[in-house]
């Protein structure tokens, strides 16, 4: 399988599992939004970066926040009802 394959296929599979974990509003009908403030600070860089992420009951329940840090992989958070640490 060539890389564009794959990476089209690794897309479908991404959204597929957004669609099955459901929307917020569905999961947690009062909450009204989810608001994820970081700030990114390095050695020798003197101002930090802010960074705020916001969530909706339109968003589904389970999203990937990227880090802008290269030493990061894959943070994720998952509310969806597949999560065993939800319930």
């Amino acid at each position: 399988m060539n890389r564009r394959v794959k990476s089209a296929a690794a897309k479908a599979e991404k959204k597929q599992q957004r669609i099955d974990a459901g929307l917020l509003s569905e999961l947690f009908p009062k909450v009204i939004d989810i608001s994820i403030s970081m700030v990114y600070s390095k050695t020798g860089v003197l101002e930090p970066l802010s960074r705020t992420v916001n969530f909706f009951p339109s968003s589904y329940a389970v999203f990937n926040v990227s880090c802008l840090c290269s030493e990061c992989l894959e943070g994720g958070l998952d509310f969806s009802k597949n999560n065993k640490l939800n319930g």
